[in-house]
């Protein structure tokens, strides 16, 4: 009776004894680390009323917090002048079936080329907190990111600022 104790226990004794199986990482969570750091980035977007172009630095942190600077220029066809926002943003992310899945909790923006028409239109109270987006990745090198917003938009374009 023990030999047969003996051949039943050997097996589960050597497996529970064994190294731990490597748990490979998955490929969002390959993304997810290619993401950190520091990116400089642009969007351009051309419409019938003229265009708009952001230019930001965005940090994406290791606790799926990011955070964004920049400047946002709208340039209307009918007027000379552009219009000028500093932008800064705090959000959270993470990479889901090689998504970029975006949430800015809160968005500063002001008007620094003309402040005075912040008491005509106040961009900053069109962002909602919380806003949520999910861009597709085209591109993640060690020194480039490209990925897509909006279809009516050029995809954003980012390279490396810690390198």
């Amino acid at each position: 009776m023990s030999f047969r104790i003996l051949l039943v226990l050997t097996p589960l004794v050597l497996a529970a004894c064994s190294s731990p199986q490597r748990i490979e990482p998955t490929y969002d969570e390959h993304l997810e680390s290619a993401l950190l750091g520091t990116w400089n980035c642009t969007l351009e977007a051309v419409f019938p009323e003229g265009a708009l172009m952001l230019s930001s630095t965005d940090q994406y942190l290791p606790t799926g917090k990011a955070n964004s600077f920049g400047e946002l220029v709208f340039h209307y066809s009918e007027y000379e002048d552009k219009i000028v926002y500093s932008v800064a943003t705090s959000d959270s992310w993470q990479v889901v079936d090689g998504n970029l899945l975006f949430t800015t909790h809160d968005a500063r923006i002001k008007n620094i080329s003309h402040p005075g028409m912040d008491d005509i239109l106040n961009i900053e109270e069109l962002f909602p907190e919380d806003v949520s987006t999910a861009s597709r990745i085209q591109e993640l090198t060690g020194d480039r990111l490209v990925f897509h917003v909006d279809k009516e938009f050029l995809p954003v374009e980012c390279d490396r600022a810690d390198i």
